[in-house]
């Protein structure tokens, strides 16, 4: 089996999908809470969401492009390949 083939069966033990350029591809989908502070102050939750999926896969993604998360629209803030590039993770903001 290759590095992609191994990564991909790993995840598809998730239970989530991405949707990019008219294929999906199975994720694992990751949400963290976080404390922002203010400018003027005072402090705000913020929501960061991102999947996991092999970089193999989503060769040449960029900021703003449009993806489906489990048939939701989104688009893509930034992306960070994980580690030994194996996996890339994809960081989501509403449209």
């Amino acid at each position: 089996m290759s590095k992609r083939d191994d990564i991909r069966t790993i995840l598809a033990d998730g239970e989530d999908t991405v949707t990019y350029q008219g294929t999906t591809y199975p994720c694992f989908l990751i949400q963290h809470d976080n404390v922002v502070p203010q400018t003027m102050g005072g402090q705000k939750l913020q929501r960061d969401t991102f999947v996991q999926v092999c970089a193999a896969d989503f060769v040449g993604i960029k900021r703003d492009d449009p993806i489906q998360l489990d048939g939701e629209p989104w688009k893509v803030l930034r992306s960070n390949l994980v580690q030994d590039g194996g996996m890339l993770e994809i960081f989501l903001g509403r449209p």
